[in-house]
């Protein structure tokens, strides 16, 4: 892929205003079970690949 965006489980997103720019990568990564419904303005709605701790499956 030739750009891509990793979104972890992090308060500094909420409010940011980020979701559409994350939605543009070609490849997004989210780790663990952060949500995405409710917060689509913030850290987008595009997931490609979701990456689990052992710990949190």
């Amino acid at each position: 892929c030739r750009t891509c965006a990793v979104v972890g489980n992090s308060r500094f997103l909420r409010g940011s205003g980020h979701g559409f720019r994350i939605n543009q990568h070609d490849m997004v990564l989210r780790m663990n079970q952060a949500p995405v419904l409710g917060f689509e303005t913030d850290v987008g709605n595009k997931t490609t690949m979701r990456i689990m701790y052992p710990e949190m499956a």
